[in-house]
């Protein structure tokens, strides 16, 4: 290397021609940034994804959107803290033990709604661990005392807990093996996704009510 000039050792060929080559010996010289070299980067990323059908990416896509929603709920209640403390005329820490009980339910409901789903199948038992959440999450909204909040945030945790772990399982074997990887990604995506909607909720409609 002189000058920031590698010269490097390796045959010519047709698929990588030297046109500065003598005994087979290549120089090479610092190449800068080409413009669309990212976006054929990203593209050979995505290549997998766009080779599933119908049916795959309706399973990804619905793995991804429970995770979100996850997320969303979950986050949604870390926004509103001292609004609700206030509701209650509790302190902020007593609120503070919903979001432990739901961190600590959930790998009840992992290992709960993963059982479930090895007997009676991943894709039913996913649509009820949706409901569930769902429906734990709006009743959250309805709570007349700390103690009825913090039931429901504890069977919000074991239902979001069956989520990620039925979501992923389902994803996972229902598409090729060389697409696992980026979906894989994909799907834990879904979390800082449903944190930023959680505070774009928080923004534009909490801080208004």
């Amino acid at each position: 290397r002189l000058l920031g000039i590698r010269v490097v050792p390796v045959r010519a060929t047709p698929e990588r021609p030297c046109k500065l080559s003598r005994k087979n010996v290549c120089v090479t010289l610092p190449i800068p940034p080409v413009p669309g070299v990212s976006t054929v980067i990203t593209m050979s990323l995505l290549a997998p994804l766009r080779e599933l059908d119908s049916t795959q990416r309706h399973t990804v896509l619905a793995s991804f959107l429970g995770w979100t929603l996850d997320a969303f709920d979950y986050f949604l209640l870390t926004f509103v803290i001292v609004t609700v403390a206030k509701e209650f005329e509790v302190g902020t820490a007593q609120i503070t033990y919903a979001l432990f009980l739901t961190l600590a339910a959930r790998p009840l409901g992992a290992l709960l709604f993963g059982r479930l789903a090895d007997r009676f199948g991943r894709r039913p038992i996913l649509m009820l661990d949706v409901i569930l959440f769902s429906i734990f999450e709006f009743a959250t909204a309805f709570s007349t005392s700390l103690t009825m909040l913090l039931v429901l945030r504890f069977l919000f945790g074991v239902a979001m807990g069956g989520e990620w772990g039925i979501g992923a399982s389902l994803a996972m074997e229902s598409i090729p093996a060389k697409a696992r990887g980026a979906v894989s990604g994909l799907l834990q995506s879904g979390y800082p996704c449903g944190f930023f909607l959680a505070a774009l909720a928080n923004w534009l409609l909490v801080d208004h009510i």
